[in-house]
């Protein structure tokens, strides 16, 4: 079982990668951190029978906060996963992707396929 919290200083960011953990220690951990008042159940996070991962988008009730859970730890798996989330984040903060942002979407998607990759 490996967590790893990423948390960005410079923007409203905070990522929850979990792999091995069930459902219900994931509600947990989330549970343990959200200050929204509602508790996420076990069934939120059940992996569908064919993914290898998935991510959450935890708003409303954690704006800014996204889980990725990782059954398999491959870097197509991360990248795949961290795409999404690199997109829901810009769309959150209101940034669509053309030249002038094009920056900041690979900046965010570099770094947290790195930071991820180099804890799994």
């Amino acid at each position: 079982m490996k967590y790893k919290r990423i948390v960005l200083k410079d923007r409203p960011f905070t990522l929850h990668v979990f792999h091995g953990f069930r459902p219900s220690e994931i509600a947990l951990k989330l549970n343990s951190v959200n200050k929204s008042g509602r508790k996420f159940k076990a069934s939120e996070f059940k992996m569908h029978r064919h993914s290898d991962a998935e991510t959450h988008y935890l708003a409303p009730d954690m704006p800014s906060h996204y889980a990725i859970i990782l059954g398999k730890v491959d870097i197509e798996t991360i990248a795949h996963e961290v795409f999404h989330v690199v997109m829901e984040h810009h769309r959150y903060i209101g940034v669509t992707l053309d030249v002038s942002s094009e920056e900041s979407f690979a900046y965010l998607f570099g770094y947290l396929i790195k930071e991820i990759h180099d804890c799994f």
